[in-house]
C-alpha cells in the first residue's frame, strides 16, 4: 500500500537523516529493513541490528553496504555465498578474522575469482598463514596474482618451481619482485623469463651486463638494448 511504498522510499533515501531511519529499523516489511541496510546513512548501531536478523537479502546488502562496521563483516563474512563474499572482498578495508573467513570459505572453483579480487586488496593485511593457504591451492589464477606481490623468498620459490609460464611472467616482470630474485631467473629461467627479467625496470644493472653474454640471442640482444637505454 502507500504506506509501505512510502516507508520503502525513506528507507531507501540517502537524505533520510540516521534518526529517522533509526524509526524504521523494527519494520516489520523486509522491504524496508533491504533498503536500511544498503543505506550508508544507516547508524553503525542500526546495522549491528539488522546483522542479527538473519535474512539473506538484508545480510547481501550489508556486505554491500561500505559504512557496514567491520566486526558487521566479521560475521557475514562466514558463509560460502559467492554474492556476500563478493561484495566483501570489494571494500577498502578488512580485519585479519575475516579475510581468514573469506579464505576457508571459499571451497569451490565458483570463488575464484573472488580470491583473486582478495589478493592485490587485501595482501597487506593478510598473515603469512593466509598466504600459504592460497599457494597450497595449487591454482595458477591464483598463483598468478599472488605473483604480483611481495612474496618470502620461500613463496617466491614454490610459484618458480611449479614453471607455470603465466605465473613466472608475472614475477619476472613485477615491480615488487626482490633483485634476488630477479638474478635467479636471469641465472635458471628459460629464454622467454630471461626477456621478461630483462624489461624488469628493476632489474640490476649487473644482471643485464650479465645476461649480455646468454648463450640465446634474443635475451642476448634484448640485455644489450635496455642496456643502451640506461646509458650505462
Amino acid at each position: 500500500n502507500k504506506q509501505i511504498r512510502s516507508r520503502i522510499r525513506i528507507a531507501g533515501d540517502q537524505a533520510t537523516p540516521p534518526s529517522i531511519l533509526h524509526e524504521l529499523v523494527d519494520d516489520a516489511t523486509y522491504e524496508v529493513l533491504h533498503e536500511l541496510a544498503k543505506n550508508p546513512n544507516t547508524s553503525p548501531e542500526d546495522l549491528r541490528r539488522l546483522g542479527k536478523n538473519g535474512d539473506a537479502g538484508i545480510n547481501e546488502n550489508l556486505a554491500r553496504n561500505h559504512s557496514t562496521p567491520l566486526d558487521v563483516i566479521e560475521e557475514l563474512s562466514k558463509t560460502d555465498d559467492e554474492d556476500i563474499l563478493g561484495y566483501i572482498v570489494q571494500r577498502s578495508e578488512l580485519n585479519t578474522k575475516t579475510i581468514d573467513s573469506v579464505i576457508s570459505n571459499c571451497t569451490t572453483t565458483r570463488h575464484i575469482n573472488i580470491l583473486r579480487s582478495l589478493i592485490p586488496r587485501h595482501y597487506s593485511t593478510m598473515s603469512s598463514e593466509n598466504i600459504e593457504t592460497l599457494i597450497n591451492l595449487g591454482l595458477s589464477n591464483i598463483d598468478e596474482r599472488l605473483a604480483g606481490q611481495k612474496l618470502s623468498g620461500e613463496h617466491y620459490r614454490i610459484l618458480i618451481d611449479r614453471n607455470d609460464s603465466v605465473v613466472l611472467k608475472e614475477i619476472a616482470t613485477s615491480h615488487k619482485t626482490s633483485k634476488t630474485i630477479l638474478k635467479d631467473l636471469a641465472t635458471n629461467g628459460s629464454p622467454m623469463t630471461k626477456i621478461y627479467v630483462v624489461i624488469n625496470p628493476n632489474t640490476p644493472t649487473g644482471v643485464l651486463i650479465d645476461l649480455t653474454e646468454d648463450l640465446n640471442v634474443a635475451v642476448k640482444d634484448a640485455a644489450k638494448t635496455i642496456l643502451a637505454k640506461r646509458d650505462v
